[in-house]
């Protein structure tokens, strides 16, 4: 008899702590959800919190899985398809967007295009002193009679107000890159050792101290955390927000409903071929010189320790977020790519490669065939064209 009644009193105990596991895990998610539902109804934090399409569903709240698809549309026709000119271009600081850059504005120059341009050089925040901010309309040389083609200088991001100044059709391009060498080069190119004072193996071995004591507002140590989501509109500066996981993974969701193609720098030439199929352009219009490439006051190896690399993936939580989205949505892309493709890149490298033997990229001639002059193989032609007309761009 008192045996049976240990045994129900063990089961009874079971069932209770059972049952408080339960409603703590249903408390947890709900809670989880409803402060999420709170970040998205604000207006601070997703600027587009009115738009349904950058509203989580119920079945993706209550699920882990993808949101948006692995990987990108495939482009049109490009023997038919007309090029597309209006496009946004979200200039990510020490991703290569300088090269690009001067890609798009070689491109504007060409069709005449017209750019929309911030009232701060090179900038659509302020730069004296320098105070990284999400774009207003105020920041721009706007007019609302005016139709622009294309957006190309740096920005913190705001759908909302991108939107409402360029044609309803444009593409929105963004970059990214692995994000520990971002942070490199931006520590090493705004010189943060003089903002922090110390080098970055001592500020990588205590950041968040270091980031306490010498940051009391958005300014260049915007590039020291987070710097690529910062400039995609992440909060960064929220602590609430900054490690939610939940939130980042949402937000970089919310970015995959914006963007049409985001440039990956560790995959350039890949993504640049991709691009301009997407975009319907001729090869040559994507040709390039690498900008701004600056030489490091420190090594850059001998900082790549195990060590400060588990640290900087937990300083800059969401530019890992963001980086590893795009980099697997375009490497699922490029698995589905036929041999067409991979021939593409080598041509375009070819033609890279005659840059300076052709005396400057608008020399070089890629004779595609096709109608119009957008198809190439393998056998593709480059020649160099004697006396082109040179189209100067200016570095910013």
């Amino acid at each position: 008899m008192r045996g049976l009644r240990l045994i129900y009193i063990f089961t009874l105990f079971a069932l209770t702590g059972y049952f408080i596991l339960v409603l703590r895990f249903f408390y947890i998610r709900t809670h989880a959800q409803g402060l999420y539902r709170g970040y998205l109804y604000d207006s601070n934090v997703f600027p587009v919190s009115r738009d349904a399409d950058a509203w989580p569903s119920k079945q993706n709240m209550n699920s882990s899985s993808q949101v948006f698809p692995l990987r990108y549309n495939e482009p049109r026709n490009i023997t038919a398809c007309e090029p597309r000119k209006h496009i946004v271009y979200l200039k990510t600081t020490k991703c290569f967007s300088t090269t690009f850059h001067h890609i798009m504005k070689r491109f504007a120059l060409k069709y005449d295009l017209n750019i929309l341009k911030p009232k701060a050089k090179g900038h659509f925040y302020p730069t004296k002193p320098l105070r990284p901010r999400r774009i207003t309309k105020e920041d721009a040389l706007y007019k609302p009679r005016m139709t622009y083609d294309m957006i190309v200088d740096h920005m913190v991001f705001d759908y909302d107000v991108v939107s409402s100044m360029m044609p309803s059709d444009s593409f929105y391009v963004g970059v990214v890159r692995e994000p520990f060498s971002q942070f490199t080069s931006a520590y090493n190119s705004f010189s943060l050792w003089t903002k922090f004072n110390v080098q970055i193996d001592e500020f990588l071995s205590a950041p968040e101290a270091y980031w306490k004591q010498h940051v009391r507002q958005r300014d260049r140590a915007t590039y020291a955390r987070n710097s690529m989501m910062a400039e995609f509109g992440f909060p960064d500066e929220r602590e609430d927000l900054r490690d939610n996981e939940p939130f980042i993974e949402h937000y970089v969701h919310y970015l995959d409903s914006k963007f049409d193609f985001v440039l990956v720098t560790e995959y350039f030439d890949e993504s640049l071929i991709y691009l301009r199929r997407l975009l319907c352009w001729e090869m040559e219009n994507v040709l390039y010189v690498p900008g701004n490439v600056g030489s490091y006051t420190f090594e850059p190896k001998t900082v790549a320790k195990s060590s400060f690399l588990l640290t900087h993936q937990k300083w800059s939580k969401a530019d890992y977020y963001l980086y590893r989205h795009f980099l697997a949505k375009f490497k699922e892309t490029l698995k589905h790519q036929g041999q067409d493709f991979f021939d593409e890149v080598e041509i375009f490298r070819k033609a890279l490669s005659k840059i300076n033997k052709c005396g400057g990229v608008e020399y070089v001639k890629i004779n595609g065939t096709g109608s119009r002059g957008r198809t190439y193989s393998r056998h593709t032609k480059i020649n160099c064209i004697p006396g082109g007309i040179f189209i100067p761009i200016s570095s910013t």
